[in-house]
């Protein structure tokens, strides 16, 4: 308990900072910065940053048991387990799992594209309010978000338990644009580059996530796992997606397999669908693939390559 303290005391800090915010005034969204022009731009970059912000798995990475006898805890010597993917095994029977996980996110790449460097000059766009056409020579976009992350499981049976994890996000976002318009016409960040800077913190979106197993044999387990995905996180400021989602999915993995030398090894699928119930045309299909080593439990080396989404629509 005493390596949690300090993410929990630094997630409080957080919360009340928020709070505090919320009581004075603020400078305008992060899609506010975007303007009309640019807002098919916006929403395309705001729901590619909603689904990217990685969740950290629902099942623990390293296991802790209360021991009567000594009066303290004593870790299980298993593989500790994937970051991101989920294994088929519930906790337990009546066991509670909490966890506090922070990590930064920063992102670089938008359709492939580096987001330094946009920029449309093929042939004129036209505001959707004056209709003045226009080209977007640089549309520099960056965004770096710290994520604390505060998850709690419970065991409702041998073969189920829930999960409840809910995201913090502090985000800082910096638009960096130029605007070509005809020489009769003049607007902003025109001939010249216009930077603009805001910061935001809040909460992000709430996911439920449930796992069934319901195949536990000698060598694969397999679970039903589904996610709901509630949208309370600020679509603004790239901090939630705005709609709610549902995801049906399946958890795999062998059981532990020994290579020799005291070191075994365990791979991991995970596969399903992520249902957008707002617009079933932006679901997409999500799959993911990894590999535990643990060198006589006392090392752990975790593999899983990343792999994209396949969009449906």
């Amino acid at each position: 308990m005493t390596a949690l303290a300090p993410l929990a005391t630094l997630l409080i800090l957080l919360l009340l900072e928020e709070a505090v915010v919320a009581g004075t005034a603020r400078a305008a969204s992060f899609a506010d910065l975007f303007g009309s022009r640019l807002s098919l731009i916006r929403d395309a970059f705001a729901t590619s940053v909603a689904r990217s912000l990685p969740v950290t798995a629902a099942s623990p990475g390293f296991v802790y048991t209360f021991d009567p006898a000594t009066g303290a805890y004593e870790r299980e010597t298993a593989i500790a387990g994937q970051l991101y993917l989920e294994r088929p095994d519930p906790v337990g029977k009546g066991r509670w799992n909490a966890t506090l996980n922070y990590q930064r996110v920063d992102f670089d790449a938008f359709n492939g594209a580096d987001i330094d460097t946009l920029h449309d000059v093929r042939s004129p766009i036209r505001d959707p309010t004056t209709g003045v056409p226009f080209t977007v020579p640089l549309l520099g976009l960056e965004l770096a978000t710290n994520e604390f992350t505060a998850s709690a499981t419970y065991g409702v049976t041998d073969d189920l338990d829930l999960n409840l994890t809910l995201p913090v996000l502090e985000s800082k976002f910096r638009l960096r644009l130029r605007l070509d318009t005809p020489n009769n016409v003049t607007v902003p960040c025109q001939r010249a580059v216009c930077t603009f800077r805001d910061e935001a913190l809040g909460t992000g979106d709430t996911f439920l996530r449930g796992r069934y197993r319901f195949f536990h044999g000698d060598w694969v387990h397999a679970a039903a796992g589904l996610v709901l995905r509630f949208p309370t996180g600020n679509e603004d400021n790239f901090q939630g997606g705005g709609v709610f989602e549902v995801a049906p999915l399946l958890y795999a993995s062998t059981r532990r397999i020994p290579v020799g030398a005291g070191v075994h090894v365990q791979p991991y699928v995970n596969a399903g669908m992520n249902l957008d119930t707002g617009d079933v045309g932006q679901s997409e299909g999500r799959w993911g693939v990894g590999l535990d080593a643990g060198l006589r439990d006392r090392i752990t080396l975790a593999l899983a390559p990343p792999v994209p989404a396949r969009g449906l629509g």
